[in-house]
């Protein structure tokens, strides 16, 4: 979670500021589908882009491992698995967004 009230405040405002580009996308609709599982599930915003769902997972602080970045992926991953299992034949598109850029040996 959060480590104190001031980090809580630049998570939602991070996040805003996240679901206000996905609004101004020309391919992608913010949808309203809250999530199943509640509301730490692995995705903090749902959309769709060119037909597909598109689960987004929004983090304040930029991973600066690989062991960090990898245990987010897996988080995402794990949502989009309990998504296929609601949504048979569905395959949503993932996106993770920080505020940072990644270490050269911290990407994939």
């Amino acid at each position: 979670m959060y480590a104190s009230p001031d980090d809580m405040a630049r998570g939602y405002e991070f996040e805003h500021f996240v679901r206000e580009i996905l609004e101004h996308a020309p391919d992608i609709e913010l949808t309203a589908t809250p999530s199943p599982y509640g509301p730490d599930s692995g995705f903090d915003l749902s959309a769709v882009r060119d037909g597909r769902p598109l689960l987004v997972q929004v983090k304040v602080t930029t991973p600066q491992t690989s062991y960090r970045f990898e245990q987010m992926i897996a988080v995402l991953n794990e949502a989009a698995e309990r998504y296929r299992e609601l949504h048979p034949g569905t395959e949503p598109e993932l996106a993770l967004t920080f505020p940072g850029v990644l270490a050269k040996w911290v990407t994939p």
